[in-house]
């Protein structure tokens, strides 16, 4: 089934259709369009319920039931065209793990978001990567920066956005935190491929 729908997301991609994306593990579907496939999950540039560019999506692609061409593209198209809404550059991220693709996207974003099914999620910074866990220092709906780091099970991680309105709302109005977090005594940091 997984392979059957990563070469419908290839050829969403190469086609430049706007797609809706059904997953399992959540309600509804997410719109957008497709802009790269990797071996694990794919990046989808956002459109809105409000018809604009809100950042990207990155979907487990075993977690997908379905693809389908979104119904109102041409009036959507229209819109973000009327609004000279331009395609967002893809960011360059690691799609083949979810290791990686923590990785690098939060290397070079603020903030990420991940997902552990339907209704639940987490905003915050990567701090370090080992043995199936995610340590993150989270951020909460007020801006504010939690005390201590929080561990996340990557196995349980369905989706991971970043780059979208919310987490840049939060980003502007977050302080930044003032003093290093510690876990077991020793400072944490990002893991990366070098380590």
């Amino acid at each position: 089934m997984a392979s059957g729908i990563a070469e419908q997301l290839k050829s969403a991609a190469e086609a430049g259709h706007l797609v809706r994306l059904h997953a399992r593990s959540e309600p509804g579907h997410t719109c957008g369009y497709v802009r790269t496939v990797g071996a694990e999950f794919v990046l989808l540039s956002v459109v809105s319920d409000g018809i604009w560019f809100d950042g990207f999506n990155c979907l487990r692609i075993d977690d997908l039931e379905a693809l389908e061409l979104d119904p109102h593209a041409a009036f959507l198209d229209a819109v973000l065209k009327a609004r000279a809404e331009a395609t967002p550059p893809s960011p360059i991220v690691d799609l083949d793990s979810v290791e990686g693709l923590l990785t690098s996207a939060s290397g070079q974003l603020p903030l990420v978001t991940i997902h552990a099914g339907a209704d639940v999620c987490y905003i915050g910074r990567v701090l370090s990567i080992e043995g199936g866990i995610v340590w993150m220092r989270e951020i909460d709906a007020d801006a504010v920066w939690d005390a201590d780091p929080t561990p996340h099970r990557l196995i349980d991680i369905t989706r991971i956005d970043f780059g979208g309105d919310y987490e840049d709302a939060l980003h502007l109005v977050a302080r930044a935190p003032t003093e290093p977090v510690e876990r077991r005594g020793v400072p944490l940091r990002l893991v990366t491929s070098e380590d």
